[in-house]
């Protein structure tokens, strides 16, 4: 229903970016991700540079298993983006199930760059250590990572991991 309405706004608004990011939210939550694509590209025809439909079309993709594609709209929205953290975070994350750690740890230390108590991009760090075998730089970042937010539970599940492999 709701979507209906939405399309409806659209045909009145039809340059309405707004509508479109909203359109291709509500498509990518039902998992409807053709429609979410769509929705989000037809936003940037109006706005090629828009971070946002960018970010989101970035998340699509990802959740799409489209990879490539994903990272290209994340690096897309770095350009506009005021603070970048969380679009690091997801490109570091993107490249990380790529199994590419060297670039995905880059991307994690940009976000700690900007934001230096991101609990985190420190956590996914420790994490692309743990997949590198690297168990005590791993314990490492999980702990700082707790230290900054005691109530991380992956951090520490996976700290015991590293402590456990170590």
């Amino acid at each position: 229903e709701l979507l209906k309405r939405a399309e409806v706004l659209l045909e009145q608004y039809s340059k309405s970016t707004i509508l479109f990011n909203f359109l291709g939210a509500a498509y990518c939550e039902l998992n409807q991700f053709e429609n979410a694509i769509c929705s989000y590209e037809q936003g940037l025809e109006i706005t090629p540079y828009d971070t946002e439909l960018h970010y989101n079309l970035g998340v699509v993709f990802e959740r799409a298993k489209e990879l490539e594609k994903s990272l290209q709209h994340y690096k897309k929205a770095l350009f506009g983006s005021t603070n970048g953290v969380h679009i690091y975070i997801s490109m570091g994350n993107i490249l990380r199930k790529k199994g590419d750690f060297n670039l995905a740890i880059q991307q994690y230390e940009n976000a700690v760059e900007l934001e230096p108590k991101n609990a985190d991009a420190l956590y996914n760090i420790g994490l692309v250590m743990l997949d590198q075998k690297q168990f005590v730089k791993a314990i490492d970042h999980f702990n700082k990572s707790i230290k900054i937010n005691p109530f991380f539970a992956n951090a520490w599940y996976n700290m015991a991991i590293g402590f456990q492999e170590n």
